[in-house]
């Protein structure tokens, strides 16, 4: 597992990611991630493609916001 800000516009950090994450600290300002690669939703980007946590696209809804 990694940890990251929340800041990012990366694909843990998407609505669409469907890897393993979590948000952590007191705030939520941190996500910690599973450094794997994970589908992207249907509903996606990149609907079904296989994607880096760290990658990004024109689709990029931030989770939670």
């Amino acid at each position: 597992m990694k940890t990251d800000s929340t800041q990012r516009s990366c694909c843990y950090n998407c609505v669409y990611w469907t890897g393993q994450r979590s948000f952590k600290g007191a705030a939520g300002n941190f996500i910690e991630y599973e450094d794997e690669m994970a589908a992207c939703s249907p509903n996606g980007g990149r609907a079904n493609a296989n994607m880096s946590p760290r990658a990004t696209c024109s689709s990029f809804t931030k989770l939670g916001g």
